[in-house]
């Protein structure tokens, strides 16, 4: 027969705010990833451009800020992993396919499609080579940031403005 142990609140393990201040920052980044989701769908693509690079800024925040706070955690590593991949492998697919792919049908679809996998192919192998020692690792190129592929991306949109 399993106890149940009762804790006693005041003695339970609190997280100071400030270490939850970076995984906060990068849910908000997420929030404008969704967002600029549903201003593709809407058609309204400079605010779903505009959203993306914000994203981007707060994508470089979140890290910025575990790290001076000391605040970093595999936990965040991971959430800033499903960030990016939304943020910057989705969105910006859909964005371009709303934008200048749509009337091509499913030919326009295998480009995001390949543009959100090669995303997650490169955020993935992030995460299993973030281990390993980096000394090893830097002289290999990895592959472009998915930020940065993200507005490559959307160079045909910035450049159409």
């Amino acid at each position: 027969m399993k106890k149940f142990i009762r804790r006693d609140p005041q003695h339970r393990d609190q997280v100071p705010f400030l270490q939850l201040l970076p995984n906060l920052v990068t849910l908000s980044g997420m929030c404008l990833g969704l967002t600029s989701i549903r201003f593709s769908m809407d058609g309204r693509y400079d605010g779903a451009a505009l959203l993306l690079l914000l994203a981007a800024l707060m994508d470089g925040l979140d890290g910025l800020l575990a790290r001076r706070l000391n605040a970093t955690s595999n936990f965040g590593a991971e959430l800033d992993s499903l960030s990016d991949f939304l943020c910057f492998g989705v969105a910006p697919g859909l964005l371009i396919y709303r934008f200048f792919l749509e009337p091509s049908n499913n030919f326009g679809w295998i480009f995001v499609l390949v543009f959100a996998a090669a995303c997650c192919l490169r955020l993935a192998r992030f995460n299993v080579m973030r281990d390993e020692n980096a000394a090893e690792t830097s002289h290999h190129f990895l592959g472009v940031p998915a930020p940065a592929a993200a507005m490559l991306g959307l160079l045909p949109l910035f450049v159409s403005r």
